[in-house]
C-alpha cells in the first residue's frame, strides 16, 4: 500500500496542468473546450498546435512568443502518455521517488506558464 500515496500525489501533480492548459489557451484568444470530446487532450494539443502555426510559422519561432509556447507544447505533449493517461486511467502506481521526479517535471511547467501569463491567460499571446 506504500505506493498509494504516491500515486495519489503524482494524479494531483498532473491535474494541475489542467490550469496551465486552459490558461494556454485563453492566452491564445481560444474559446474554452466546452463539450467532453473537446477537452481530450490530443484534441486540445492539437488545436493549440495550429493556433501556433497560424501565429507563428514554424520556421519563425526562433524567440517570443512563438518559440515559447513550442516549448509549453512539448512539455504537455511528452508528458501526456505516460504520465496525464497513465495515471488518469489507473495504468501506473508509482514510487516516492517517481512522484518527486513527475512533482518537479509539472512544477517546471507550471513555474515557465506562470512567468508568461495568469491563470486567464493574461496577458494575450502576440
Amino acid at each position: 500500500m506504500r505506493w498509494v500515496r504516491s500515486t495519489a500525489s503524482v494524479f494531483h501533480a498532473v491535474r494541475c496542468l489542467e490550469a496551465a492548459i486552459r490558461a494556454i489557451y485563453r492566452c491564445l484568444g481560444m474559446p474554452d473546450p466546452i463539450r467532453g470530446a473537446d477537452r481530450n487532450w490530443g484534441q486540445i494539443l492539437r488545436k493549440v498546435n495550429e493556433q501556433m502555426d497560424a501565429r507563428w510559422p514554424k520556421a519563425t519561432r526562433i524567440g517570443g512568443d512563438g518559440k515559447r509556447f513550442e516549448g509549453f507544447v512539448a512539455v504537455l505533449t511528452s508528458m501526456q502518455n505516460p504520465y496525464r493517461n497513465a495515471t488518469m486511467h489507473l495504468d501506473e502506481k508509482y514510487t516516492e521517488g517517481e512522484a518527486k521526479h513527475i512533482f518537479e517535471m509539472v512544477a517546471g511547467l507550471m513555474r515557465s506558464v506562470a512567468l508568461r501569463m495568469d491563470e486567464e491567460g493574461l496577458p494575450l499571446a502576440r
